[in-house]
């Protein structure tokens, strides 16, 4: 939906990009457009069904649009659930893989920045956001800063039993004590090399958010 430019020079839309490589894979797709696309979501998913890229051009919509006649659902769940009750499913809980110990004392964990919300080394040529967040930092409680000697704007050394980054600590009470908190989202502080990739048993889902690390200052 509403294209701002042409792709420049031999760039291409991701959805010729997918249909090529599917064609590869021995399933063609076929698609002409970005339309026939989105016909056959509708097509198959109920929620679409009353969707086209007529009424978007008029105005979003918000799902369930069961039928083209259908004004949309600003809130889709009034007063109750839609199947009547919700669905819970209790589930035992698993201790994280990795837990500290003597060696690795601290937990690790990462999420985003508002400023450079996923992962992507665009931001990182972006004057404006650089300005908001020009680089990651390892946000220390006051009480593990003490425990370690650790002081505002030291260049830290973390090491899990994977591998090691250096980055800058900035000493908070947002993260709680026991715990070192940090973003992923720059190219030239990778921390991920630290994290584990323990699988979740149900869903599958790495165990990303957590791993056990040591943290030394760095002197150079």
């Amino acid at each position: 939906m509403r294209k701002a430019v042409e792709p420049p020079g031999l760039a291409r839309p991701d959805w010729k990009i997918f249909c090529d490589l599917s064609e590869k894979m021995g399933y063609p797709m076929g698609y002409a457009g970005p339309e026939d696309i989105f016909e056959e979501i509708r097509a198959l998913i109920p929620q679409y069904a009353g969707i086209t890229y007529k009424r978007l051009d008029a105005a979003g919509l918000q799902w369930p649009v069961p039928t083209e006649e259908h004004p949309g659902t600003p809130v889709l769940h009034v007063g109750s659930f839609t199947r009547g009750k919700g669905l819970f499913v209790a589930e035992d809980y698993l201790a994280p893989r990795e837990p500290v110990d003597e060696e690795y004392p601290l937990l690790f964990t990462t999420g985003r920045h508002y400023a450079r919300y996923n992962f992507s080394s665009m931001t990182g040529k972006t004057t404006e956001i650089d300005a908001i967040a020009p680089e990651a930092l390892a946000e220390v409680h006051p009480a593990d800063a003490a425990r370690f000697g650790i002081a505002e704007g030291n260049t830290l050394k973390l090491t899990s039993r994977r591998g090691s980054v250096l980055i800058r600590a900035t000493i908070t009470d947002r993260t709680q004590e026991g715990t070192v908190f940090t973003t992923y989202n720059y190219a030239e502080t990778p921390v991920n090399y630290l994290t584990l990739d323990a699988l979740d048993r149900l869903s599958r889902t790495p165990e990303y958010k957590l791993c056990a690390i040591k943290v030394e200052v760095d002197p150079g």
